[in-house]
């Protein structure tokens, strides 16, 4: 099984999940290396490859309870 991966601060982190919300698309990642190194991010309104880091912790929890469900 081959898992898509980006490189975040010179670590490969696998997507292991993404979860759709209004026009936000949240992606779940984990770390190839250190399983318990874990990241939510968000695709830019602008384009759909560019990942970014969450705003607030308001908007974490928001996304973490998306995964959650």
């Amino acid at each position: 099984m081959e898992i898509e991966y980006i490189i975040i601060d010179d670590k490969r982190f696998g997507i292991i999940q993404e979860k759709k919300f209004k026009d936000i698309t949240y992606v779940y990642l984990a770390n190839l290396e250190d399983p318990t190194d874990q990241l939510i991010r968000k695709y830019t309104e602008t384009n759909n490859e560019d990942l970014v880091a969450l705003e607030t912790d308001s908007e974490f929890d928001f996304a973490l309870q998306l995964f959650n469900e």
